[in-house]
């Protein structure tokens, strides 16, 4: 039987079922921590999506870009779906077009005012016209069409004259 003597029950270690104060509060101050790290980390990532957004948002909205882009697109609709199918009906054979077309290569066909091209195909682009005009002046704005060989309909270069306010 082994007797216990009373020094030997003071040095046994004993288990603490209730945490220190010390270590309850550093443990609390982790996690508060932890939660400050994560909150300051989602305003970072939504101040930064704020300022992509922002600067995405300005790009698309310019206006010169806006308007450039229109005018390009009536321009081809102009010349692809309109221009170049009266010129085929003008040539009597392949021959002839090439004929015909190899004579604008350098000097362009006429000029065109953007006036002409918001008129074309009874006024097919008025809603697009007053923004366009809002900026652009529809008689000092013009474009001239070069044909380019195989003078096919899509074998063509522009010169865009602009006269706008952006």
């Amino acid at each position: 039987m082994n007797k216990v003597n009373s020094s030997q029950s003071f040095h046994t270690s004993r288990s603490r079922v209730k945490p220190s104060r010390i270590s309850a509060r550093k443990k609390l101050d982790r996690q508060v921590f932890s939660g400050t790290k994560k909150t300051i980390l989602v305003v970072i990532i939504f101040s930064m999506l704020i300022v992509i957004l922002a600067l995405l948002l300005i790009y698309f909205e310019n206006p010169e870009r806006l308007v450039k882009q229109r005018l390009a697109g009536i321009t081809a609709d102009y010349y692809e779906n309109y221009y170049y199918p009266n010129l085929i009906g003008n040539a009597k054979d392949d021959e002839s077009l090439a004929e015909i077309m190899s004579r604008y290569v350098e000097p362009g066909f006429a000029t065109i005012s953007l006036r002409q091209l918001l008129l074309f195909d009874n006024e097919r682009y008025a809603k697009t016209a007053e923004f366009i005009k809002e900026y652009c002046d529809e008689n000092k704005t013009y474009i001239r069409i070069h044909p380019e060989e195989p003078f096919g309909k899509m074998n063509y270069r522009v010169n865009y004259v602009y006269s706008c306010d952006f």
